[in-house]
């Protein structure tokens, strides 16, 4: 399976989620009058980024950051990108190396934020 066939099962899988937002990411960069370059997104940024909601106790949700890189069965991370990894993982995001809907999927189920019976809704605690 290709990258960006992976990503659009990624995108179908994750927007199916209640409490789930996510969009496909792509840096960009040009080049504005003046000569100076703009850049949207951070060099090394994932390819999906995206919010998932956690239910408290009592009642409300609390949001968390979440960035999936989705790579083919033989494609590796750059620097770059495990640069990023790095930054928001140690601000409190969950960063998903994927190469299936099934690591996202389980990585949901580790973090609290799936219900591994049900696998479609987050888990309420």
């Amino acid at each position: 399976m290709t990258e960006v066939m992976l990503i659009r099962d990624l995108l179908i899988y994750l927007c199916s989620i209640p409490h789930c937002m996510a969009w496909r990411s792509q840096p960009l960069r040009a080049r504005v009058p003046g000569g100076r370059v703009l850049t949207a997104l951070p060099v090394g940024h994932a390819d999906i980024a995206g919010v998932i909601g956690s239910p408290t106790p009592s009642g409300p949700l609390l949001g968390r950051a979440l960035f999936v890189e989705a790579k083919s069965a033989t494609g590796r991370q750059s620097p770059s990108q495990r640069n990023f990894q790095a930054a928001v993982t140690q601000r409190g995001a969950l960063y998903v190396l994927a190469r299936s809907v099934e690591d996202v999927r389980r990585a949901l189920i580790a973090e609290g934020l799936l219900d591994s019976r049900t696998a479609d809704r987050p888990a309420v605690p």
